[in-house]
């Protein structure tokens, strides 16, 4: 009677069933209060437009302060202090079911918004628990197959299982965006999308809706936001307890 360890390996493809926009809502003013003011409008505005599409949009963060300008004097080599604005950013975040249509339309309500947020777009997978099983599982039974041909071949049996260590594994469930996305005014990559700028699909964001899935600027949209694969890779290591058959 002895032992057999044998090292399990899987991999499993899969691709992303959510979408996570991140934003960030600025304000400026040389009126602290101002600033305030129009920071919590936008953020109103957007809420309701967002709301409209049916998605909610989440607070995350806030930070405020003032930015200033140093001048030196000419006569000492003290500076003055001259304040040049006050800010406000609201740290933002919506997140929905995988769909091209809603994502474009989002993003057209972002790039018509006053203070020109910043965002990206982050595709993930929402349920990371299961890639982690369907990799364990496969390479628990890829451990088994191995155990099997090497037992046969070697003409021993397999008396049951002495451990499972499993490799601790933490794969990133986030997919980087094919398009960019961060600002108003980004454009295409230029071989993928037939020169066609940010800013021309925004214009054409009414007619993308469920009846014109089939129209060529839907058709650009939804190359724009395909999800893209990723493969994830496992292992586990096995130790089985063996026995000559004929014991």
């Amino acid at each position: 009677m002895g032992n057999l360890k044998i090292k399990g390996e899987s991999k499993h493809i899969a691709k992303p069933d959510w979408i996570r926009l991140i934003i960030t809502l600025s304000s400026k003013d040389k009126d602290a209060t101002t600033a305030m003011k129009n920071a919590l409008e936008q953020h109103a505005k957007l809420a309701e437009s967002f709301k409209s599409l049916g998605l909610e949009l989440m607070f995350s963060n806030s930070e405020s302060g003032a930015k200033y300008q140093y001048q030196k004097k000419v006569i000492s080599n003290k500076k003055d202090r001259i304040l040049e604005y006050f800010y406000v950013d609201y740290y933002l975040r919506a997140e929905f079911a995988h769909d091209s249509i809603t994502l474009f339309k989002a993003q057209s309500i972002l790039s018509k918004c006053e203070n020109e947020p910043e965002f990206n777009v982050v595709f993930f997978i929402k349920d990371e628990q299961s890639v982690k099983d369907i990799l364990l599982e496969k390479a628990t039974k890829d451990a088994v197959h191995q155990a099997q041909i090497v037992t046969n071949a070697a003409n021993v049996k397999i008396l049951g299982i002495k451990e499972i260590i499993a490799s601790p594994t933490n794969p990133s469930f986030e997919f980087e965006s094919k398009s960019a996305t961060r600002s108003r005014r980004a454009v295409l990559h230029e071989d993928s999308y037939d020169n066609f700028s940010f800013d021309n699909l925004m214009m054409c964001s009414e007619m993308i809706t469920e009846k014109s899935k089939n129209s060529k600027y839907a058709e650009i949209a939804s190359q724009m936001f395909a999800p893209m694969e990723k493969t994830f890779f496992s292992s586990v290591n096995v130790i089985f307890k063996i026995s000559s058959k004929e014991e």
